[in-house]
C-alpha cells in the first residue's frame, strides 16, 4: 500500500521567534504564525487530509486546527518534540556557553541532554508513531494524511525513513511549511515529493 503523507510543521511561538529550543515546554502558537498558517490553507498550500495527526503539544494541536478546522485531530503523544531536559528554553549561544553541554558534547553524544531525552529512545519512538500513523491509514483505506508536529520529529523521521536516505537536517522545515512524501508501509520507505 501506498498513500500520501504530509508532514507539517507547527507555527512558530515567541521562545521559537527568539531561537529559542523549546523541546517539550508547551508553549502557545504565536498569533502571527496562526495567522500564517490560516492563510496558507486559505490559499490551498496545505493538501487536503482523509485523516490529520498532531502532536499533544499545544502549538501543534492550535496549528492542526487552523488548516484542518473541520477535520477530527487525531493526537499521538509519540508526536511530541524531542525533550531538551535542562538546555529546553535557551537559545543555541546560551546551550553552547553551558559547561554541561560542553561536557555532553566531548564525553557521549549519545546519553541523554542533562534531564532529557536519549537521541536512541527518541528517534524509536519517532520510528513507532510513524507505525502507529501508517496501521490507521492501512485500517482505514486512507490516502492523504497529514501530520502536524516538530521539526525534531519530522528531522527523525525522514532520517530513518526517507529514500533515499537523509540526514538529520536534510529536509528542515520553516514554521508552518510542509513536505510532502509518498509513504511505502511493507518496507516502510517515504519519497519525498514536494516541499512548501
Amino acid at each position: 500500500m501506498e498513500f500520501t503523507l504530509t508532514f507539517i510543521r507547527g507555527a512558530f511561538t515567541q521562545g521559537g521567534k527568539e531561537g529559542r529550543f523549546l523541546g517539550r515546554i508547551d508553549q502557545p502558537p504565536h498569533q502571527d504564525g496562526i495567522e500564517l498558517m490560516k492563510n496558507r490553507a486559505r490559499q490551498r498550500k496545505y493538501p487536503v487530509a482523509d485523516a490529520v495527526f498532531s502532536s499533544p503539544l499545544i502549538r501543534c494541536a492550535d496549528s492542526a486546527r487552523a488548516i484542518y478546522p473541520y477535520s477530527e485531530i487525531i493526537v499521538l503523544e509519540r508526536l511530541t518534540a524531542f525533550d531538551y531536559g535542562e538546555f529546553s528554553g535557551k537559545s543555541y549561544s546560551e546551550i553552547i556557553a553551558d559547561k554541561k553541554f560542553a561536557h555532553w558534547a566531548r564525553v557521549d553524544q549519545l546519553a541523554a541532554f542533562p534531564g532529557g531525552e536519549a537521541p536512541y529512545a527518541f528517534f524509536g519512538r519517532c520510528g513507532e508513531a510513524l507505525r502507529e500513523i501508517i496501521d490507521h491509514a492501512r485500517a482505514k483505506g486512507l490516502e492523504k494524511v497529514s501530520v502536524i508536529t516538530h521539526q525534531s520529529v519530522i528531522g527523525a523521521i525522514l532520517r530513518r525513513h526517507s529514500i533515499p536516505h537523509s540526514l538529520y537536517n536534510d529536509y528542515n522545515l520553516d514554521y508552518g511549511a510542509s513536505l510532502a512524501t509518498v509513504c511505502k508501509t511493507e518496507p516502510v520507505a517515504l519519497k519525498v515529493r514536494e516541499k512548501i
